[in-house]
């Protein structure tokens, strides 16, 4: 929902051309499989990172799906299966920004910034959220538990950044906006059956509106 949120903020509140002018392009994903060895973004990071071919050409084929106000269809591929090969004009992946759990905060007004603790676009990133929320009611900070690993990366929480950073070499990487520090909030329910506003879920509507802000000002900041 905060990812919806943001992207809603920026088409409404920034002009295209605008948009067009920021040094990188804005992009939102939404990966499914996740739990299941991080199945979705896997598999976009290794077509957009390690490049996808198509056995019939990278041309494609003409997809039933169209695009509003373009005369011509969008390509697809069938072998391997990809109903639309637009991603193959998003360039290289210079960063990403994952979202987990702004929902519930645990009864308090902290976000927490995951990563981001090497002196890399990731550490830069976590910077401008920090400062960018400061005077905020909801305030982001660094995570206690982004420390560095042996292998000199910094502790990431399960996200798609985690496949961003493995996939690349380390050679790209981002960051995880939290609700919580070093351990999933209590009683949060996460991935149980009981994970569910109708089971008596803690939903923080505000910090969900103060998350797609903060995400919304720092994709357009950084």
């Amino acid at each position: 929902l905060s990812l919806l949120l943001a992207a809603e903020l920026l088409g409404s509140s920034i002009k295209d051309e605008v948009l067009d002018q920021l040094y990188s392009r804005i992009t939102f994903a939404f990966f499914q499989g996740e739990s299941h060895g991080f199945i979705g973004s896997r598999l976009f990071v290794k077509d957009v990172i390690g490049g996808f071919e198509c056995q019939a050409g990278n041309e494609g084929i003409p997809s039933v799906l169209k695009r509003k106000d373009e005369a011509s269809t969008v390509r697809a591929c069938l072998n391997p299966l990809r109903t639309d090969l637009t991603f193959q004009n998003l360039g290289d992946i210079r960063g990403m920004i994952a979202v987990d759990q702004v929902g519930n905060l645990g009864g308090g007004k902290n976000l927490y910034v995951q990563g981001g603790t090497e002196n890399g676009f990731d550490a830069f990133l976590s910077e401008v959220m920090i400062e960018l929320s400061a005077n905020g009611e909801y305030t982001a900070q660094a995570s206690s538990a982004s420390n560095n690993n042996e292998d000199g990366t910094a502790s990431l929480p399960p996200s798609p950044v985690s496949s961003l950073v493995k996939l690349s070499a380390s050679g790209a990487g981002g960051v995880v906006l939290t609700g919580y520090d070093d351990a999933f909030v209590a009683n949060s329910l996460y991935h149980s059956h009981l994970d569910s506003v109708s089971m008596s879920q803690s939903i923080d509507k505000d910090a969900i509106a103060a998350s797609a802000t903060l995400l919304a000002r720092s994709a357009v900041a950084a």
